[in-house]
């Protein structure tokens, strides 16, 4: 059996205020923000809690006290039953008894007090029971008080995890306990709010703060939230959650093609993984034809025209050609240009990409005519060759 008094480190005649501040003590040290991924320390902070939640207590404590002393005991059952009932005298089993009326009456008077008397002893019963049990109830709920007392004055404080990590260990709220839960909801809407904010200011790390203590304490999030916090890992570079927090999001189900280009730019100018950013273009150029294809079949490429296509699938294929030219395919880079070149045919980005493989291969004269129709094109950097 768990000694909470041994988690707590207090003895069994510690009072009230010993047992809390041995909480807080002990709530502060193994709480997990204090110590990362350690599962050691997470356990005992649940411990911790657990004891708290016996201990203070006064009713739950006393329950406590009596099951560590003697423990569990179980009851013994005879193992025969009893032998059967023996008539007294020579009368027989179900012989007719006469008796005297006054002898009747006096038995009917004796049979309604005692109903009467187990009726007034059961009523009783029943209303010192829920006293009883109100008692229970206002010393439980004045516990799971001072706990919500200590949620606010972390919070006060600033330690705004540790405050939600507090109210988390009631679990649930009473009905008396409205003002408890919509201080946490407010809490939590203050760090959505907050590290939105931060993020459209471009202080991802101070947003990153804010949107994880918001994401462990929150299970129902909107995809919306989940994309935001993986977009802010992103531009604060950290590259590698930001790659598990996308991944995670498709697997959910949120397959879309902004996701997969997102991870293909992150391998591709972040990690510097060309063929895993080569694979992601791959899987989002398929959901594109895909998407193509239910519209208007196998036909697709006849067609097709630039005012039904999105805009945002030039990046795709853009993509995919630049990679492919970072690693020296030069052929499948001007193989994914061709779409863009048929769909969008007055991008001179098209024409610089052909100008700057074709200067790799050594066709100056190719190259040089591809730069100059992304200059007639808008292309406002370039110089005019001659080749």
């Amino acid at each position: 059996m768990i000694n909470y008094y041994k988690i707590l480190v207090v003895s069994q005649s510690a009072s009230d205020a010993d047992i809390k501040a041995a909480f807080k003590k002990k709530a502060v040290q193994y709480h997990p923000d204090k110590n990362d991924d350690d599962p050691e320390s997470e356990e005992l902070f649940k411990q911790v809690n657990a004891a708290y939640q016996i201990l203070s207590n006064s009713y739950e404590k006393a329950r406590y006290d009596l099951k560590l002393k003697f423990g569990e005991r179980s009851i013994d059952y005879p193992s025969s039953p009893p032998p059967p009932y023996r008539y007294p005298g020579n009368q027989p089993r179900g012989a007719t008894v006469r008796v005297s009326r006054k002898a009747n009456e006096i038995a009917t008077m004796w049979a309604f007090g005692f109903s009467l008397g187990i009726a007034i002893l059961v009523m009783t019963s029943l209303q010192l029971y829920d006293m009883y049990n109100q008692y229970r109830q206002d010393i439980m709920l004045e516990g799971r008080r001072e706990i919500f007392n200590d949620a606010r004055d972390y919070h006060a404080a600033g330690n705004v995890s540790l405050s939600l990590s507090t109210l988390a260990s009631l679990q649930f709220f009473y009905e008396e306990e409205e003002d408890i839960e919509t201080f946490k909801k407010e809490i939590l809407e203050d760090l959505l709010q907050n590290g939105t904010r931060k993020f459209y200011l471009k202080q991802y790390k101070e947003a990153i703060t804010d949107l994880v203590i918001y994401d462990e304490y929150v299970s129902n999030k909107r995809p919306s939230f989940e994309i935001l916090l993986a977009e802010a890992y992103m531009l604060a570079q950290n590259y590698d959650e930001a790659i598990a927090r996308f991944n995670k999001i498709i697997i959910q189900g949120n397959e879309t093609i902004n996701n997969y280009l997102t991870l293909a730019w992150i391998f591709r100018h972040g990690k510097k993984d060309y063929n895993r950013a080569l694979s992601y273009y791959e899987l989002a150029s398929r959901m594109a034809i895909n998407g193509y294809k239910s519209i208007y079949g196998d036909a697709y490429l006849l067609l097709l025209s630039p005012k039904v296509v999105s805009p945002d699938h030039f990046e795709i294929f853009h993509g995919m050609a630049e990679t492919f030219f970072l690693i020296g395919n030069y052929d499948r880079a001007l193989n994914a240009i061709k779409w863009n070149a048929l769909m969008w045919p007055d991008y001179p980005e098209n024409h610089i990409l052909r100008g700057q493989i074709f200067q790799m291969q050594g066709k100056t004269r190719l190259a040089c005519q591809e730069f100059n129709i992304a200059i007639d094109k808008g292309w406002e950097e370039g110089v005019r060759c001659s080749g």
